[in-house]
């Protein structure tokens, strides 16, 4: 299947695939040329334009840059910086190096459509156990081309993707209302998080004025934008509100443009060992591993998480950021503080420490965004099913056996009683997860 393509038609810039044709989801461009100054900005999907287009850039953390030279395009967020000339860009060495941008390059920059939910409401009991998100119906058009959505929180930048078929539209709901289930909310962030990054934590600052939003606010965090361990519950929630009301805690939301009429189709050997092994999923927070795994292929979770997805020490898991996916060792946390070392205070539980090769290969710039976190069927029926082949011959040999004079039938029970057999073998995998 061809990837989708940004190209121009009659002065817009349109997404085309396989014959789909998009038309109304780039806002104006602008032409920004690229002065060989490249930074070195944690998110790797940071680029820096001058504060005068600030009002064009509809959604600061989803914006398209596109190399018009070759067709490339680059999914960015935009930061705005007084240093930069009005009519040049700032770029980081991935977007530079996926880009294939030099020196005096002209780019666009397409700001994208985005719906802005302000109001978050709690889902319903069936939503919960299926992991789906409720959006008004008003807004249907708006999801029926991508497969993928990115969902933002723009105080924090928390962010989460959500494949389509777990979206619902409800007519009873506002056009700036969702209805997310609470690990939901707490990924994104709108359950108050254990810290505030400094620059985040200096705008809720800002946004609360009065001595008595003051009040609350330190009552909660320390100077440093750390969640204070006595933090009374009642004193969150007044908080939480505060920020509601000063319009702070909003969620946008946009497609994934490479998502655009695609298929992220399961391998047929994976939907077997799904059935027979048991699937086994859990929704996770990027954040820093231990320092020594930074150059490895081994990811870490809590011990907690660890037997809800049914892993030991020698599990594997498949980790999916949208439509990329890596297979990788897991390891529980050893240490919490040994976590601390490379994150500031974070919520262990809801958290995956993920190397940074990993990130790139998943197509992750920055931490804070959810990835899927699944316990790897095929390794684990791979390594059990060599346990049950004995049985499977002991079968086939008594079936031809009992049925000399009939192979016919021998097959035909072979046939049937094989998969029964491989199938009780793994029950106890399928009972051991959450």
């Amino acid at each position: 299947m061809k990837e989708a393509k940004i190209v121009k038609e009659s002065g817009n810039f349109i997404i085309k695939k396989n014959g789909h044709v998009l038309r109304d989801i780039f806002d104006k461009p602008m032409v920004l040329r690229f002065f060989n100054q490249t930074s070195n900005k944690a998110f790797l999907n940071s680029i820096f334009i001058n504060p005068h287009y600030k009002d064009r850039i509809i959604n600061p953390y989803k914006t398209c840059l596109l190399n018009p030279g070759n067709g490339e395009f680059f999914e960015c967020s935009v930061c705005f910086s007084e240093s930069v000339d009005v009519n040049g860009i700032i770029i980081t060495k991935l977007i530079q190096e996926k880009l294939s941008i030099e020196a005096g390059t002209e780019l666009i920059l397409l700001p994208m459509k985005s719906i802005f939910c302000t109001k978050i409401l709690i889902a319903s009991i069936d939503d919960i156990k299926e992991k789906k998100i409720r959006v008004s119906a008003e807004k249907r058009s708006f999801y029926n081309d991508f497969v993928y959505y990115d969902i933002v929180n723009t105080l924090t930048g928390a962010s989460m993707t959500i494949k389509n078929d777990k979206i619902l539209f409800d007519p009873n709901i506002a056009e700036n209302e969702i209805k997310l289930n609470r690990q939901q909310r707490v990924l994104l962030d709108i359950e108050l998080p254990p810290s505030f990054e400094d620059n985040v934590f200096l705008s809720v600052r800002e946004a609360l004025s009065s001595d008595e939003e003051k009040e609350l606010l330190f009552e909660c965090y320390n100077e440093d934008g750390s969640q204070k361990k006595s933090t009374d519950y009642r004193s969150l929630i007044k908080l939480k509100k505060k920020l509601e009301e000063k319009g702070l805690l909003c969620l946008s939301i946009s497609p994934t443009i490479r998502s655009f009429h695609s298929k992220n189709d399961v391998s047929l050997f994976r939907k077997i060992t799904r059935f027979i092994v048991g699937k086994s999923i859990k929704a996770l927070k990027c954040v820093r591993p231990y320092s020594e795994d930074e150059d490895s292929n081994i990811v870490r979770i809590s011990t907690d998480n660890m037997k809800v997805l049914g892993l030991d020490d020698t599990g594997k898991v498949v980790i999916t950021y949208g439509m990329q996916s890596v297979l990788c060792k897991a390891l529980p946390y050893e240490n919490e503080e040994r976590l601390l070392k490379t994150n500031k205070d974070i919520n262990v539980e809801t958290s995956i420490g993920i190397p940074i090769n990993l990130r790139k290969k998943l197509g992750i710039c920055k931490l804070n965004v959810s990835v899927k976190v699944e316990r790897d069927t095929n390794s684990i029926f791979k390594a059990r099913i060599s346990k049950s082949l004995l049985s499977s011959l002991l079968t086939m040999y008594g079936a031809i056996m009992t049925f000399y004079e009939n192979m016919h039938i021998a097959i035909i029970i072979t046939m049937i009683a094989i998969p029964i057999i491989i199938y009780i073998m793994f029950a106890e995998q399928r009972e051991n997860h959450g």
